[in-house]
């Protein structure tokens, strides 16, 4: 069951299932200070011992914080909802400004991994199969972690436009792009079928 409800900011708590992207804050930023805050697009949250945690949403968050918002409407879920199968239903949608991609994906399944989850109960939390969540963390494990945290800085959307500029990180960037793709080339296999799971 869940209710809507217009809930002051200070009771949320942010429930932190992915990276925050800069660039998605810029949008949404910018469309809140033209028109203010969208009341089509209510925050979901889930009743957490007298507060609510955030299940999909935390971008809208962190630029209503920003912009002082004093309240904000939320479809709200009784205690027992699984904050992460709401979020991995809320950023599947069609009008999200920052739809999961496969870092997303990653990161998810190692929080659930690290919660205890089996591989087939973390499949019914985000909906896909135990053999495809085994893949994902068969390639999460095959990532060098420097490549992983290189990859998600630098990709499209992900970042403002300034952050891979001046001398200095221009260089970084370099060298992590050659370590990246000498790692593509010996990794090519694993790749190729995230790629082919990805698509299912």
């Amino acid at each position: 069951m869940y209710a809507t409800e217009l809930i002051e900011v200070t009771r949320l708590k942010p429930f932190p299932v992915r990276d925050i992207r800069p660039s998605t804050l810029e949008k949404i930023k910018k469309r809140i200070t033209e028109s203010g805050y969208n009341p089509a697009r209510p925050l979901s949250v889930v009743k957490s011992n007298g507060s609510f945690l955030i299940a999909d949403g935390n971008h809208r968050f962190a630029v209503i914080q920003e912009l002082n918002i004093d309240k904000v409407p939320c479809v709200v879920y009784e205690e027992g909802h699984d904050p992460y199968a709401l979020a991995v239903n809320g950023n599947q949608d069609e009008d999200t400004y920052a739809p999961m991609d496969l870092f997303d994906w990653l990161d998810v399944i190692a929080r659930l991994q690290a919660e205890g989850l089996t591989q087939e109960k973390i499949g019914e939390v985000v909906g896909w199969s135990r053999d495809k969540i085994q893949k994902y963390i068969i390639l999460r494990s095959r990532i060098v972690t420097e490549v992983l945290a290189f990859a998600k800085a630098n990709q499209k959307g992900r970042v403002t436009k300034n952050v891979t500029t001046g001398t200095k990180n221009e260089r970084c960037v370099r060298v992590f792009r050659h370590r990246f793709w000498f790692w593509l080339k010996r990794s090519k296999k694993v790749v190729a079928d995230a790629s082919r799971h990805l698509a299912e």
